[in-house]
């Protein structure tokens, strides 16, 4: 019997065409993924479970264009619908063809664009350090107008943080974009002062993304939303926050090996196996016996931190990896732990619950009246009720659905609707 969903980071290439400030990956090369074990990888995952989501990842992946294609041509000749694209990308390669892929096959992308041109251009330059941002924007437009499922992932560094607000006004008053991820690079030294200068952004930014949901029943800050959850449902746990390493996910280099994740790609004594012997469960039991539980336990004393349901401890690989800027990288995750928090405050504050809530509720099991009540799940185990449509605890056998989902009944689940039905199973809650 096959498993359930899984995702896998396809490394296609250790190449790429920019030469960012920034960039974290370490020993890049012109090593590529051919399509002898494109294709097997794909076969070693479909033969496994039931979905598979392929990740398109480098170096920039475009730069083996051809391969994505052949194997999504692949997938669709001897998988049907089992499968998923997604890719990162810096986008200067993007072409009309490559837009009539994306459309055509699905994909969702993340494309990596700081800002502005000022902003763009200070990090994200060419080898010949031309600025990629004349290049990009009518990329950027091509994309929108094609209706392209589409993600803007910014990086925030000491020497642009001054100018994260504007930059998300350029996106968001530009070109009408929401999903926007900035992510700060935490393997950069930031002084007291820059730090200053990133909450006074960060309040400018949540001050301005109330403005719209104030005005706006529809606006969405996805982003954020997500990450209010911790403080949404207080019975969420710091053990349902672990990434996907070893269960729901790995990463595939060029030959095959297969990691942990993306990061762990670097460390070749932590590979998990590959595709032509199978996963290593002794590896896999490594890290999912050894470096999970410890990096909770010993390694970052987070027990007794005030960030431990937001951050769930931090990145595994991270952690693992390097230590020189630990205090620093908890420093931040407290910094975004209270923005979002901050956030959250302000919503409730104003009467303000995002479309992914239940807008007529402002309680949490407790009954305090002081948290948003989660209409897509209490992030309990098991519970399977998500987004607008489904109800239900997501015990085996349950089928009840409705428009309005209430919760699955399980210890500390608040969420409660107007007209779901319950499965009967034992510990469904829903009537």
């Amino acid at each position: 019997m096959l498993e359930t969903k899984y995702s896998v980071i396809y490394f296609l290439t250790w190449d790429c065409n920019l030469a960012c400030q920034y960039c974290y990956e370490i020993g890049k090369s012109a090593r590529n993924m051919n399509w002898e074990v494109a294709r097997d990888g794909v076969d070693f995952f479909m033969s496994k479970y039931k979905r598979v989501n392929f990740q398109f990842f480098g170096g920039e992946p475009l730069l083996q264009f051809n391969l994505m294609e052949k194997m999504a041509e692949y997938l669709k000749r001897n998988y049907d619908e089992r499968f998923g694209l997604s890719l990162f990308t810096n986008g200067t390669l993007i072409s009309d063809e490559v837009v009539d892929f994306f459309r055509e096959n699905k994909v969702f992308v993340t494309l990596s664009i700081d800002g502005s041109k000022a902003t763009q251009d200070k990090n994200r330059r060419f080898k010949n350090n031309q600025g990629t941002f004349e290049i990009l924007e009518p990329i950027l437009q091509k994309l929108i107008a094609s209706k392209v499922s589409l993600r803007i992932r910014m990086t925030v560094t000491p020497d642009n943080c001054d100018k994260l607000f504007d930059n998300i006004k350029f996106f968001v008053e530009k070109y009408a974009l929401t999903d926007i991820q900035e992510e700060v690079d935490r393997f950069t030294y930031w002084n007291e002062n820059q730090i200053d200068i990133l909450i006074e952004q960060y309040d400018q930014i949540i001050n301005y993304l109330l403005g719209f949901y104030k005005s706006d029943n529809s606006f969405r800050w996805k982003n954020y939303e997500k990450r209010i959850h911790p403080f949404v449902n207080q019975s969420w746990k710091v053990q349902r926050g672990r990434c996907g390493s070893t269960e729901g996910m790995c990463s595939m280099d060029v030959d095959g090996t297969l990691y942990p994740c993306q990061k762990f790609i670097v460390n070749q004594t932590l590979s998990i196996g590959n595709i032509y012997s199978g996963f290593n469960e002794v590896q896999r039991d490594i890290v999912r016996n050894y470096l999970l539980p410890n990096y909770l336990e010993q390694t970052r004393q987070c027990k007794s931190c005030e960030a431990v349901n937001y951050c769930f401890a931090g990145c595994i690989a991270d952690n693992y990896l390097q230590d020189t800027n630990q205090l620093q990288d908890c420093d931040f995750r407290r910094l975004h732990q209270n923005m979002h928090k901050k956030f959250y405050d302000e919503l409730i504050r104003n009467n303000i619950a995002p479309k992914r809530y239940d807008s007529s509720i402002y309680r949490n099991t407790k009954g305090d009246g002081n948290s948003l009540v989660a209409v897509y799940g209490c992030g309990s185990e098991g519970c399977g009720a998500e987004g607008s449509a489904p109800a239900g605890c997501g015990a085996e056998g349950c089928g009840a659905e409705y428009s309005v989902p209430e919760g699955c009944g399980a210890e500390g689940c608040g969420a409660e609707g107007s007209a779901p039905a319950g499965c009967g199973a034992e510990g469904c809650g829903a009537e």
